[in-house]
C-alpha cells in the first residue's frame, strides 16, 4: 500500500493533477493517503485558483494595453493637429505682414499723389476765387 501512495506522490510531482488513488485502508497508511489526498485536492484548487487570476491579470493587461494603444493614437492625432494649427497660424501672421508690407508701400505711392491732388484743387479754386473777383469788378 505505501508503494501505491509512493507511486501516487510521484505523479502529483510531476504535475498531474488528475492522478487519484483509492486506499480504503483504517490503519496509519489510511490516514496518511486520506491527508496526502486532502492535501492535493486543496493545491489543485489553489493551482485552479492561481491559473484564474493569472488569466483575469492577462485579460487585463490586454485591455490596458489597448487602451494605451488608443490613448498614444489620440495623443499622435492631437499633435498632428496642433503641428497643422501652427502652420496655419504661421501662414496667416506671414499673410497679415506682408499685407501690411503691401498696405505701407502703396500708402506711400498714394500720399504724394493726394498732395498733388490737393495742390490742384488749391490751385483751381485760387484761380476760380481771382476770375470771381475780377468778373465783379
Amino acid at each position: 500500500m505505501i508503494f501505491l501512495l509512493l507511486i501516487w506522490t510521484w505523479k502529483r510531482e510531476k504535475g498531474n493533477l488528475l492522478a487519484s488513488i483509492d486506499l480504503n485502508q483504517k490503519d496509519e497508511v489510511g490516514e496518511l493517503a486520506d491527508a496526502l489526498k486532502l492535501m492535493a485536492t486543496q493545491l489543485k484548487k489553489i493551482v485552479y485558483e492561481v491559473k484564474s487570476v493569472s488569466d483575469s491579470v492577462s485579460s487585463g493587461s490586454l485591455e490596458i494595453s489597448k487602451s494605451s494603444q488608443v490613448l498614444s493614437e489620440g495623443a499622435s492625432e492631437q499633435a498632428a493637429s496642433t503641428e497643422e494649427v501652427s502652420a496655419s497660424m504661421e501662414q496667416m501672421i506671414s499673410n497679415i505682414e506682408q499685407n501690411t508690407e503691401h498696405s505701407g508701400d502703396l500708402l506711400q505711392k498714394i500720399v504724394p499723389d493726394i498732395q498733388k491732388t490737393s495742390e490742384l484743387i488749391q490751385g483751381i479754386f485760387a484761380a476760380s476765387s481771382e476770375q470771381s473777383s475780377g468778373a465783379q469788378q
